[in-house]
């Protein structure tokens, strides 16, 4: 079954790149001034360990396997963050590093992209699925019906609480 297929799919990039974001998360808090160096960037360890908390929060999201979505949708933004600290230590002209830093930015880029395909794809697969995409608050209506008469009768005949039992029928 090709759906089924795709979900495996998706469920194993979405572990991939869970992984990814544990990794790049444990680095970055571990050895801030290092990975600074690595990506030209200057010297921000604080900095740095904040994107550490923000890989690592988003990693243990998409490995629970609660609200996937959602947490690749942070990762797109955490990407696009990223993408914008790594520009401006790529443009900086006084950076002895600018190398290291558009190597890093040859790097992330594509990392983002594949970040945004999995996002839309699982969110794709998610509304296909008739499943939630943003953690289960959504409703889904399942059948209709005309009622032939007027809001004002309708509105009583809702209002009368003995009433509620015949459309709805766990209510007793």
């Amino acid at each position: 079954d090709l759906q089924r297929l795709d979900r495996i799919r998706d469920e194993r990039s979405g572990d991939a790149l869970g992984w990814l974001s544990i990794g790049l998360g444990v680095a970055a808090l571990l050895a801030p001034r290092a990975m600074c160096r690595a990506t030209g960037m200057s010297e921000r360890p604080l900095l740095l360990r904040s994107v550490g908390v923000r890989e690592l929060a988003s990693g243990v999201g998409l490995l629970t396997g609660e609200r996937r979505s959602s947490w690749l949708w942070a990762r797109v933004l955490g990407d696009a963050f990223d993408l914008a600290l790594l520009s401006a230590a790529a443009l900086r002209p006084n950076n002895p590093h600018r190398g290291r830093a558009i190597a890093a930015l040859a790097v992330v880029g594509p990392i983002g992209v594949l970040d945004l395909a999995a996002s839309m794809r699982h969110s794709k697969l998610a509304s296909q699925a008739g499943k939630p995409r943003t953690g289960g608050h959504e409703s889904f209506v399942e059948q209709a019906m005309i009622v032939d008469r007027p809001p004002g009768e309708c509105y009583a005949f809702w209002r009368q609480l003995s009433n509620l039992p015949r459309f709805i029928p766990t209510l007793k």
